[in-house]
């Protein structure tokens, strides 16, 4: 049970590296359409039309944040519950009436 809730620690510490890395490219993209946008004042070409293609793409992947967010927390619950029903079901066993166990 324990190596469950391992897995799904590092499942979850994944995830949140995978989150934080697309916010970065969102930050640094950012930072590329201010540079295009000072190339389209000096050469007259314009990148609009890939620029708002950029930005719906932007919008996609932070609602997808969003959501991932969201599952972070309900697996942070859920993981929580089953480590307090593991923690039950340790403090609960006894092991007074097992034969065997009293054998020394």
């Amino acid at each position: 049970m324990m190596e469950w809730v391992k897995g799904k620690l590092g499942q979850m510490i994944a995830l949140a590296a995978l989150v934080s890395t697309i916010a970065g490219f969102g930050y640094a993209g950012a930072g590329y359409v201010t540079r295009l946008e000072a190339v389209e004042k000096k050469s007259g070409v314009s990148y609009l039309g890939q620029l708002k293609a950029l930005d719906q793409t932007d919008n996609a992947l932070q609602k997808e944040i969003i959501i991932l967010t969201g599952e972070i927390k309900t697996l942070r619950n859920e993981l929580s519950i089953l480590s307090k029903q593991v923690n039950k079901i340790e403090n609960r066993q006894d092991n007074s009436s097992n034969p065997l166990i009293q054998i020394k």
